[in-house]
């Protein structure tokens, strides 16, 4: 009896290495879950404003438009705590301002209109 459990001493060891070694490893890929559970929305949700911030420069605002103390420079709006003010410089209008603006004004007129006899046309039928 004696010489099965020396036989098989050795394999019992190595045994409770790999068991002691893989539950090290389940408990070191929970903690990681665990960690990226709770960072991972704030990441998500940081990247997702900042997206959201690219888009909304990528959007051109007439002056009137941007809301007073914003940040003017190549765009991007509300990031005033993130830049030094005082080397900020105002970005001056495009060429042709003026006539962009009509012309967007008339277009949202005209596609208004478009709009209002479409949906007079559907309640005819």
């Amino acid at each position: 009896m004696d010489s099965d459990v020396i036989a098989t001493e050795a394999f019992d060891e190595v045994m409770d290495r790999n068991l002691k070694g893989l539950r090290a490893e389940r408990l070191s890929s929970e903690a990681a879950v665990v960690e990226a559970r709770r960072t991972l929305p704030g990441s998500i949700n940081r990247a997702s404003n900042y997206i959201e911030k690219l888009r909304t420069a990528g959007e051109w605002l007439p002056a009137d438009e941007i809301p007073e103390g914003e940040w003017r420079a190549f765009g991007i709006w509300g990031m005033t705590d993130e830049i030094d003010e005082g080397r900020v410089k105002e970005v001056p209008k495009p060429e042709r301002y003026q006539e962009t603006v009509d012309t967007f004004t008339t277009v949202a007129a005209n596609l208004s209109e478009l709009a209002q006899v479409r949906l007079s046309l559907l309640s005819m039928e």
